[in-house]
C-alpha cells in the first residue's frame, strides 16, 4: 500500500529538507521496511544518496501538506531521537529509517529502507474528505512538470466541492495555497 507522508532528509548545510512522498508500505504495522522512490532529479534523492537516513512523517494537517508540495518552508523541527536528522514536531506519527539499497531505473530511484525507530505525536484526528481532497490536490501540485496544468485545475475544480462542505479555515487556506501555485503554473 502507498502511504502518503512527508519525508525529511537532511541537506548539505544539516538543515532539514522535507518532500511529499508516497512510499510502498506493508499493509499493516508493525513496519520493519518500506521503499521509497524518489524522482532522481529531486533534492530527496540526492540528499538520501548522500546521507542515507530520514524520517518518514505522518500528518493530517492539511497545511503542512499543502506547503510540503509547494516547496515551502515547514518546521518547527526537532532532532530526530534514534538517527541523526530531523522530525517535525507536530506529526501524528515519526517513522525515522535508514536506507540499506539504492537503485535506479528510468526517472525515479527505489530506495529500500529499514526502520530504526517509530513513534506516535499528537492523535490522528480522523478522517475528513477536505483533508483527503487537500492532499490529492497537493499531489496534483507536485505534477505539474508532469501533467497539463490546465488538467490540473480541471481536477482542482472537481476536488473543490469537498473543502467547500467539510473543510475547517485550515483546509481552504491549504486549498487556496495549491490553487493558487497551480494557476501560477498555466500563466507562466
Amino acid at each position: 500500500m502507498i502511504l502518503e507522508g512527508i519525508v525529511s532528509s537532511e541537506g548539505g548545510d544539516g538543515a532539514p529538507h522535507a518532500a511529499p512522498m508516497g512510499p510502498r508500505m506493508p499493509s499493516r504495522p508493525p513496519w520493519k521496511t518500506f521503499e521509497l522512490r524518489p524522482f532522481t532529479s529531486s533534492t530527496t534523492w540526492a540528499n538520501l544518496c548522500r546521507i542515507p537516513r530520514g524520517v518518514l512523517h505522518v500528518t493530517d494537517d492539511p497545511l503542512v501538506l499543502a506547503r510540503s508540495a509547494l516547496g515551502m518552508p515547514l518546521g518547527p523541527w526537532n532532532p530526530a531521537r534514534h538517527i541523526a536528522g530531523w522530525r517535525l514536531a507536530d506529526a501524528c506519527r515519526w517513522i525515522e529509517f535508514e536506507i540499506v539499497e539504492t537503485s535506479c531505473e528510468g526517472p525515479r530511484g527505489l530506495m529500500a529502507a529499514r526502520v530504526v525507530a517509530e513513534e506516535s505525536g499528537r492523535p490522528f484526528f480522523g478522517f475528513n474528505r477536505a483533508n483527503h481532497a487537500v492532499l490529492e490536490a497537493a499531489i496534483l501540485a507536485t505534477r505539474l512538470h508532469l501533467i497539463p496544468a490546465k488538467e490540473i485545475l480541471m481536477e482542482i475544480e472537481r476536488l473543490r466541492p469537498l473543502v467547500a462542505k467539510t473543510g475547517g479555515e485550515a483546509h481552504h487556506q491549504a486549498f487556496a495555497l495549491i490553487e493558487q501555485a497551480c494557476r501560477g503554473a498555466t500563466v507562466a
